[in-house]
């Protein structure tokens, strides 16, 4: 079977196209008016705007210059913290080692044996121990060792307090 040609006319008949909807039309529209009450924000951006970009512009290049510097003054910083903590590690090794070798073997028999009589209940002989404790390391003068047993004293002391109050 042979192909049918169709001639142009026929094509052109059979097509229901609008030829309207083909051509694009365009509907002018009038602009919003602009808002009757302008702040003056908006009057000063809208006059002087090359102004405000470089307001905008330096306020940005001033923004970032900031974030550079703050990261920068962080980091500067949690070195310093890092050094600080082992100054503070070697103080604090230090500081531990001279209290164990300033108390005198006398000395912290007596505190130890206050304590041990305070953890018992027996406050009368705490208080005796932790005093001879005190006279030894005024003796000795070891500080350290002398406040410890001036605080095992007062201790000791409140232990006898609340046993004297209690029903």
């Amino acid at each position: 079977m042979p192909a049918r040609r169709l001639n142009s006319v026929s094509c052109i008949a059979r097509r229901s196209v609008d030829v309207d909807k083909l051509v694009p039309s365009f509907q002018v529209t009038t602009p919003p008016s602009p808002p009757q009450h302008v702040s003056s924000v908006m009057s000063f951006c809208r006059t002087y705007w090359p102004a405000f970009a470089v307001l905008q512009v330096v306020a940005l290049i001033g923004a970032s210059y900031n974030g550079y510097i703050s990261r920068k003054r962080r980091e500067e910083l949690q070195v310093l913290y890092a050094q600080m903590r082992i100054m503070n590690e070697k103080l604090r090794q230090e500081n531990d080692k001279d209290d164990e070798d300033s108390a005198s073997p006398q000395v912290s028999e007596k505190l130890s044996s206050g304590m041990s009589s305070l953890q018992s209940g027996e406050a009368a002989a705490a208080v005796e121990s932790f005093t001879a404790a005190a006279e030894l390391a005024s003796k000795v003068e070891d500080l350290t060792s002398q406040r410890r047993a001036w605080r095992g004293v007062a201790t000791a002391q409140q232990q006898q307090v609340r046993k004297h109050n209690a029903p």
